[in-house]
C-alpha cells in the first residue's frame, strides 16, 4: 500500500521536483561565480546587487507554483523517447516547440543579449538562465516522457522508497553530505583545458549529453530491479558532480559572453 500510495503522489506532483535540490543548484551558482570574468561579475552584481548567482540559483523553482509563473513549468525540462543518436536527437528538439528548457536557454541569452531589454527584465532573464543551465545538466529532465522523467519510477535507496526523478535530484547529494560550499570546493577541479573544452560545446550537445546519461540510468536501474545500494551510489556519485562540475563552469562561459557585450560596457 504504501508504495502505490507513493506512485500516486509521484504521479500528481511530478512538476514540483525541484533538479539537483537546492544544494546543488547552489554549488553550481558558486562554482559559476569563481570563474566569471571582472566585466561579468560587475554585470552580475548590477543585476542582482546584493544577491550572489548562487543565492538566486533556485529562484525558477520557487517561483514556478505561484500563479503569475505558472506557465513557466514546461521550461524546466525536455521528454523524448530513448535511443536517439545526435542528429535525430537535435532535429527532434529544433522541430518541437520551444516552450521546454532548450527553448528557455536561447530566450533568455538572447534577452541578455539585446539592448532593447529593460533592466528588470534583465534582472529576470538572468534569474531565469542561471536555474535552466543547471536544469539541462541534470539528466532526468532530459528523459521519458512516459514515466514523466522518472517520477513515476518507484526505487528503493537507503532503504527507503523514493522516484528516480528525485534520486537524482537530491538523494545522492542528501547522502554524500556535503554542504554546498564544500561541494563546491571538492568538485570545483577541473583543468584549464577541461574548461576550454566543456565551454566550447553547443547548448544542443550538452543537453544530448544528459539524455545519453538518461538512458544509461534506466538500463542500469532496470538491471538493479530498483534495488540500488551503495556501491549504486559509489558509481553514480562521480557522474553527479562532473555534471554539476560542468554546469557550473559553462554557466560562467555563458555569461563571460554575454557581458563581454558593448551595452555592459558603456
Amino acid at each position: 500500500m504504501k508504495k502505490y500510495l507513493l506512485l500516486a503522489l509521484s504521479v500528481c506532483f511530478c512538476f514540483l521536483f525541484i533538479s539537483w535540490g537546492y544544494v546543488g543548484h547552489k554549488t553550481i551558482g558558486t562554482i559559476a561565480e569563481n570563474h566569471l570574468t571582472p566585466n561579468a561579475k560587475t554585470a552580475v552584481k548590477s543585476l542582482l546587487g546584493d544577491q550572489s548567482i548562487a543565492d538566486v540559483a533556485s529562484w525558477a523553482d520557487n517561483v514556478r507554483n505561484q500563479p503569475e509563473y505558472q506557465y513557466t513549468g514546461p521550461w524546466h525540462y525536455l521528454e523524448f523517447t530513448l535511443g536517439m543518436n545526435y542528429e535525430d536527437f537535435s532535429k527532434h528538439v529544433e522541430g518541437m516547440d520551444a516552450n521546454n528548457v532548450y527553448g528557455a536557454i536561447l530566450k533568455f541569452e538572447a534577452e541578455l543579449k539585446s539592448d532593447t531589454t529593460s533592466h528588470a527584465e534583465r534582472i529576470v532573464a538572468l534569474k531565469f538562465l542561471i536555474h535552466f543551465i543547471s536544469d539541462c545538466h541534470q539528466p532526468m529532465h532530459l528523459s521519458k516522457a512516459e514515466d514523466k522523467g522518472g517520477n513515476t519510477v518507484i526505487v528503493q535507496f537507503d532503504g527507503q522508497d523514493t522516484n528516480l526523478h528525485s534520486l537524482w535530484d537530491s538523494k545522492l547529494i542528501d547522502h554524500q553530505g556535503f554542504t554546498f560550499d564544500k561541494m563546491a570546493k571538492e568538485y570545483d577541479t577541473a583543468t584549464p583545458e577541461q574548461i576550454k573544452q566543456w565551454q566550447s560545446g553547443s547548448q544542443m550537445k550538452w543537453i544530448f549529453e544528459s539524455y545519453q546519461i538518461a538512458g544509461k540510468i534506466y538500463a542500469e536501474v532496470e538491471k538493479n530491479n530498483n534495488k540500488l545500494d551503495e556501491a549504486y551510489y559509489k558509481a553514480n556519485i562521480p557522474v553527479v558532480q562532473e555534471r554539476i562540475e560542468m554546469a557550473g563552469i559553462r554557466l560562467a562561459g555563458v555569461l563571460n559572453s554575454i557581458f563581454s557585450s558593448p551595452i555592459y560596457n558603456k
